[in-house]
């Protein structure tokens, strides 16, 4: 259940074990922003000159497309680190708090059935169990609810345990919810929307499809290519080949808008947040028709 955070708690306080790989997840995000500067520096250079004269094809798409991957990954690892470094745990009374960047996820004292040390279970046991902070197995900690497994890193495990003994020895002052709960819930409930993403990334793909389409068959398209057609099938005006690129364009940039426009209306309404993402889907597909048919023709 996705919730709004209720106020601070406040008690001990522990950290997570230095991670060497946030380390390594640094250094490569370094490296694939290197690598996404230099790649969009060779697009911004393959696109000087007039539009008549840009060399779209394959090697243009693809380095592009690169690139904006590697700034993806880019930001992706960045996350991971941050959400590592920033990672704490609290213990009070009632239970023990994980913070973490956006959200806190809360697990209640009365509810612990069981508190191991991870290197002492079976493998098997330690399935399906969500992992908060990453480790060497003698810092991770297993917890068990009555409906929910935990695995805990921590820089002072036995420190840790010592005080989660002490706290489970009192009776809690009050009961909580089991769960997260998140800075910015809609946020979080739309983009954890298993069909909303279904569609929007649907609707990505069709827009890459768009553009792998046109950038293959484009250095085959004569310089003026036919964009409007009568009742018949027959040709009713043509414009410059440059003019195609307009339909993967549209495609993009009406993506990103309804996918703001369906982020906007979620809280108030999924169905109409579903209702644009499916129409942008369907607009892609018809773009896609559209362009087929253009380098087919000019083709």
């Amino acid at each position: 259940m996705i919730r709004s955070p209720s106020s601070p708690s406040t008690g001990q306080s522990w950290r997570p074990p230095y991670d060497l790989g946030s380390g390594l997840r640094a250094l490569g995000a370094l490296a694939l922003f290197i690598g996404a500067v230099l790649g969009l520096g060779r697009v911004i250079a393959m696109l000087q000159g007039p539009p008549e004269a840009w060399p779209v094809g394959l090697p243009l798409f693809l380095t592009a497309l690169a690139s904006l991957l590697a700034l993806t990954g880019t930001v992706r690892l960045l996350l991971s680190v941050r959400h590592q470094l920033l990672l704490r745990y609290e213990l009070d009374r009632n239970a023990i708090v994980i913070h973490q960047p956006g959200s806190r996820y809360t697990i209640p004292l009365d509810r612990i059935e069981d508190v191991a040390l991870v290197e002492q279970r079976l493998p098997v046991l330690l399935r399906g169990a969500r992992s908060f902070g990453t480790g060497r197995p003698s810092d991770m900690v297993l917890i068990v609810t009555d409906s929910r497994r935990y695995k805990l890193a921590l820089a002072d495990r036995d420190g840790f345990l010592q005080a989660l003994e002490q706290r489970r020895r009192l009776s809690v002052v009050r009961s909580l919810a089991e769960g997260a709960e998140f800075t910015r819930p809609a946020a979080a409930a739309f983009w954890s929307d298993a069909a909303l993403r279904r569609m929007l990334v649907l609707a990505l793909a069709l827009n890459l499809a768009v553009w792998l389409l046109l950038t293959w068959r484009y250095p085959l398209l004569p310089d003026t290519v036919p964009l409007r057609f009568d009742p018949v099938g027959g040709t009713a005006g043509v414009r410059p080949r440059v003019f195609t690129l307009l339909l993967p364009l549209g495609g993009s940039a009406l993506v990103l808008l309804n996918s703001g426009l369906a982020r906007l209306a979620f809280p108030r309404s999924a169905l109409a947040a579903e209702l644009l993402l499916a129409g942008t889907g369907l607009l892609q597909a018809l773009l896609l028709a559209a362009t087929w048919f253009i380098v087919s023709v000019a083709g």
